[in-house]
């Protein structure tokens, strides 16, 4: 049978404040009114990203360090790192971003620094790059650890990520206060920095916000602005043909398509980027409940859950209550709510947490637990 909560009205002030108490659904918006979810994970505080190939994963140890381990739970890697960043939960390109003594580096998959522990902070690699901060400047390595694009990107600025990875090809930096523009992976600016603030490239598409009205936009790789800023409200980035963004003349959030024609008419508090041809949506009904909708906007899965996650191999965590399960793209709960934290799926298996210790479960609800040496 299942099990649907008492659903409670909320007026739309109640609604903006407990959207930031949601929890575990991926944010991926900018703008004024797009900062709010944030996952509740020891591991990460913004985001699920799907690993791609992972074969190590992350568990934080009785002393708070993190490590990793394999698919059968075996440590490979003890704890005793930090994590820099919520982009590095896992490992990228055989290397993973870590932190001793508040200072960051990067490990191989046998727990040996490959790249020394001098920044004072770093991201993951992709495409050949990592960001590194040295001093108060961000530049970018490489594998080796060679400094191949100078630091001199700013910090200061309205941006949380003044140097970002790189996403099909380029990198959004800011050359100056609140001046953002894209290198690519020599370094050489491809497109001027005359944005306030510039987001990464997905599905050929990159939200940019105007100077001069702070309006938001979207860019194609040659810096032609293909959808004119017209949003103040927040953007989203295009996933599965659709980006959520919020209209001049509306409180809601609504989608476009990659023409810009809104394709989803603005009518939920909170929209989440598209995956697997579904989205995790607030209404703006008043119901304190999340659901998920098609690329068309209509309902594929009614308004139920507290927490919901992105779809990944056909399962997406979600919450009635307190703890996590996983249901399918029908809705129907396949691994019952047990798991006090649950991330999305990458090759059969996803990171959990379950009485106190990390593990994996795989898709027929199987789970391995990492035992810790006493």
């Amino acid at each position: 049978m299942t099990h649907r909560p008492h659903m409670m009205t909320m007026t739309r002030r109640q609604i903006s404040f407990m959207v930031a108490m949601l929890g575990l659904v991926k944010s991926d918006m900018i703008g004024s009114r797009a900062s709010s979810a944030l996952a509740a994970s020891p591991l990460t505080l913004t985001e699920q990203t799907n690993t791609q190939h992972v074969d190590l994963f992350p568990f934080l140890g009785s002393g708070g360090r993190a490590g990793f381990f394999d698919r059968e739970g075996r440590i490979i890697i003890k704890p005793q790192y930090g994590l820099v960043s919520t982009t590095t939960r896992y490992f990228s390109e055989g290397l993973a971003a870590i932190s001793v003594d508040s200072k960051a580096g990067f490990i191989d998959s046998t727990g040996n620094v490959a790249i020394e522990l001098i920044y004072n902070a770093a991201s993951k690699f992709s495409d050949e790059r990592a960001a590194v901060m040295i001093g108060d400047k961000w530049g970018y390595i490489d594998h080796d650890g060679t400094l191949v694009i100078a630091a001199q990107f700013e910090t200061r600025g309205s941006s949380m990520f003044p140097a970002s990875d790189f996403s099909e090809g380029l990198a959004s930096v800011q050359v100056d206060y609140d001046q953002f523009g894209y290198i690519d992976k020599s370094g050489t600016i491809v497109i001027d920095p005359v944005y306030r603030q510039a987001a990464d490239f997905s599905e050929g598409l990159a939200a940019v916000q105007d100077a001069r009205t702070k309006n938001w936009g979207y860019i194609d790789p040659g810096g032609t602005m293909m959808i004119k800023p017209q949003f103040s409200g927040g953007v989203g980035p295009f996933t599965n043909g659709r980006a959520w963004v919020s209209p001049k003349d509306s409180d809601d959030f609504g989608c476009i398509n990659p023409g810009g024609d809104v394709v989803i008419e603005p009518r939920f508090i909170k929209g989440w980027p598209f995956s697997e041809g579904l989205a995790a949506v607030l209404p703006s009904s008043g119901l304190m409940a999340l659901g998920y909708v098609d690329t068309e906007g209509k309902m594929a899965i009614s308004p139920q859950f507290s927490k919901a996650y992105n779809f990944s191999e056909g399962l997406a965590a979600v919450s009635h209550d307190e703890k996590l399960g996983y249901i399918d793209a029908s809705g129907e709960m396949v691994i019952e709510p047990q798991f006090t934290y649950a991330y999305e799926f990458s090759d059969g298996v996803a990171l959990i947490a379950l009485d106190g210790k990390w593990g994996l479960v795989d898709k027929d609800g199987k789970v391995v637990l990492v035992e810790e040496e006493a």
